[in-house]
């Protein structure tokens, strides 16, 4: 029955009890009043009618939006691209998984229904390296009811890969713990991540190997960023407040004032790049250090400077390359002005010590002028040694190396050494012992030793203690640095040291400078060092030099160790009269061809003379009999004497070969040089040595 049926019912009776009623008053109050309390339950039933219903449309409600949620739940579960979970930890220590969605399949292979079965399957599958991390997290997570969140390692099908786990505890009415969490797989990141570490460790290293580091400065605070290589370059030690006035405070006091000025009117004012050379005083150990910085600024859309960022090198070794390029330079091009000089007064002095000797053979002991003739040659022979030197220097000296025992060669020189030093010099020999051999030309190495000896004495004028070492070295490219002709390898080295008076940087960087010297006038030319340098140079070595006033000097010469065996001796002949032998003399020079003439027919030679190539030819061709020698000069306008000497054998095949020459060892190689057997006198000569050597040809096979 309805609720309107009820009321109806209640009126129908309520009524006939009132007509039947009608005379009793006291009976009409007291229904009248039921029949407020029945209208006052009526309104409470339909009170409570409506509230049931409306809590069964909440409930239904309520139903409908779990339902939905659930669906939502279920679609999250299926689209969150990794797996979502809830675990427990036993008391046993051992792991469930009471729900897995089915990423478990998509990150490891394992179906849901496998995995909250067993859970094992999925720990033992973490990176032995990684498990007890992830045990640690656990725990502390389950005595602090916070939140763990661990990238973890996993190896899969013998792959390791990545995963970012997370999880959220809850304690249960039981003092279990719940996590509910997900798995997300992130094994590209982090081989990007790996990727992007690597690049910035080659990075680092790059700049590193450069001495480059890069900068960020901030205009408006002043302020400046900078990388670790720079920070090494400055020598910043912890704490270093990174502003511009404390990075004033490192540049060197004679650059600071200028370049704030460059930076201040060109870089901030006028937006122009950055590009200048500064030295700076590192912090750490304060070392004097040079830097190249440039870099650009960004400015504003106002047109005011924000940034200024760019780069700043370590060029300290580059300028010292520099420096010492443009000092080999200098001693090239004066190498050069002096052989060409060495070979011009070589013919002079050619001629005027012939003469000399040609004079002095048909003078008696008495004769008038004798003695002014005698200073002639003596002053011609100091000319001839000057320029033996300045050969030397230029590196074009004639040179006939052989393999030697540099201290055999020191121990044949000790006695002439001594003498040279004098009595208030001691002489300490320290030979190294299993010394390599060398190849080298004997009459150099004695005049490096001389060099060196009297170089070391001057500098003791009141006596002291002059020390020769030797000992076998093996040099890399560090310790070449500076001399870009060397190369890396095994070197046979000669220490030479003085207690002397030492000297100062200015005189250290002109010590091999020709000419240079800090004697008195007329007590030396200034050539002995700058010889040392040459010979050295023109054999594959070099010399280092160490000294400060006060201390002494410590010379280090470096000769490259000879790899191959000592060749066979060459036998030396000599012969000073002549014979019915007929010599073709080709000169262009004519004072060096008449004196060269003179002295062979006073050797009592048969002399045929030709001032040039074409000459010397057609005069074989027009002559039947043979020439026994052919004297050439190397370097002759029209051809060179070695293509003038296989013309000459293709007439004359038994015709023997001396080659002549004043020019430097340089330009007789770019003319065809020499082969073994061949026969070279280099002017000036005298009349014994060109008797020697033309005896020496004339004697051999």
């Amino acid at each position: 029955m309805s609720t309107g049926e009820v009321n109806d019912k209640i009126a129908a009776l309520a009524n006939r009890v009132l007509r039947e009623l009608e005379d009793d008053s006291d009976l009409q109050a007291q229904l009248r009043q039921e029949t407020d309390a029945l209208q006052r339950l009526e309104g409470a039933v339909d009170r409570l009618i409506r509230a049931h219903r409306s809590a069964r449309q909440e409930r239904d409600e309520a139903q409908a939006m779990l339902r939905e949620r659930e669906d939502a739940y279920r679609r999250l579960q299926l689209n969150v691209p990794g797996m979502v979970y809830t675990f427990a930890r036993k008391e046993d220590g051992h792991f469930e998984f009471p729900f897995v969605n089915q990423g478990s399949v998509e990150l490891f292979n394992i179906p849901p229904e496998d995995l909250m079965r067993d859970a094992s399957l999925i720990t033992k599958l973490i990176h032995p390296e990684d498990r007890a991390r992830f045990l640690e997290s656990v725990s502390r997570s389950a005595e602090t009811l916070q939140p763990w969140r661990e990238q973890l390692r996993h190896v899969v099908d013998g792959e390791v890969r990545w995963y970012d786990c997370m999880s959220r505890p809850e304690r249960l009415p039981n003092g279990e713990v719940l996590w509910d969490g997900i798995i997300l797989e992130i094994t590209e990141r982090k081989r990007a991540e790996e990727e992007l570490r690597r690049n910035a460790q080659l990075h680092e290293e790059a700049q590193r190997v450069a001495q480059l580091g890069h900068f960020n400065v901030d205009v408006g605070t002043g302020t400046w960023e900078s990388s670790r290589v720079l920070d090494d370059l400055y020598g910043l030690e912890p704490g270093f407040s990174k502003t511009v006035e404390n990075w004033l405070s490192l540049v060197h006091p004679e650059d600071r004032d200028e370049l704030w000025r460059y930076l201040r009117a060109e870089v901030l004012e006028a937006k122009r790049p950055f590009d200048r050379q500064f030295r700076i005083r590192r912090q750490r150990d304060g070392e004097e250090r040079w830097f190249h910085g440039r870099g650009r600024v960004e400015v504003s859309n106002d047109g005011a400077s924000l940034r200024v960022i760019g780069t700043t090198q370590d060029v300290t070794e580059r300028r010292r390359l520099e420096a010492q390029l443009l000092h080999s330079q200098k001693i090239q091009a004066i190498g050069q002005l002096a052989g060409g000089v060495a070979h011009d007064f070589n013919n002079m002095l050619s001629v005027i010590l012939g003469y000399v000797e040609l004079i002095k053979a048909g003078l008696g002991p008495n004769a008038p002028y004798l003695e002014e003739i005698l200073e002639i040659e003596r002053a011609a022979r100091h000319s001839r040694d000057v320029t033996s030197q300045l050969l030397a220097f230029s590196r074009r000296q004639m040179i006939t190396p052989k393999t030697l025992d540099l201290n055999e060669k020191i121990e044949e020189a000790r006695g002439s050494l001594l003498r040279l030093l004098g009595g208030d010099i001691d002489l300490e020999f320290i030979p190294g012992g299993g010394l390599w051999r060398i190849l080298f030309d004997p009459l150099q190495l004695g005049q490096i030793l001389v060099n060196l000896a009297v170089n070391a004495r001057d500098a003791m004028a009141t006596g002291g203690r002059l020390t020769i070492e030797t000992q076998n070295v093996e040099l890399d490219e560090s310790s070449l640095r500076g001399h870009v002709d060397c190369i890396p390898g095994e070197y046979v080295q000669l220490v030479v040291t003085d207690n002397g008076r030492g000297m100062d940087q200015e005189t250290l960087s002109r010590a091999f400078e020709p000419f240079f010297t800090t004697k008195e006038v007329g007590k030396g030319a200034g050539l002995g060092l700058a010889s040392v340098y040459g010979s050295l140079r023109q054999n594959g070595g070099f010399c280092n030099v160490h000294s400060e006033p006060g201390r002494g000097t410590r010379f280090e010469v470096y000769i490259p160790r000879f790899p191959g065996e000592s060749g066979p001796a060459v036998v030396q002949r000599s012969r000073s009269s002549g014979g019915a032998a007929t010599i073709l003399l080709v000169e262009d020079d004519e004072m060096v061809r008449r004196m060269a003439s003179a002295m062979l027919q006073r050797l009592g030679y048969i002399v045929l003379v030709a001032s040039s190539p074409a000459e010397a030819v057609d005069l074989c061709g027009r002559r039947e009999e043979p020439i026994d020698v052919l004297m050439t000069d190397v370097v002759m306008p029209g051809m060179s004497g070695r293509t003038l000497s296989e013309k000459i054998r293709e007439l004359y095949p038994k015709t023997k070969v001396i080659f002549l020459s004043g020019h430097t060892s340089n330009v007789i190689a770019n003319h065809g040089g020499f082969t073994p057997g061949e026969r070279f006198l280099q002017r000036p000569f005298t009349l014994r040595s060109l008797a020697d050597k033309v005896g020496e040809v004339l004697d051999g096979d």
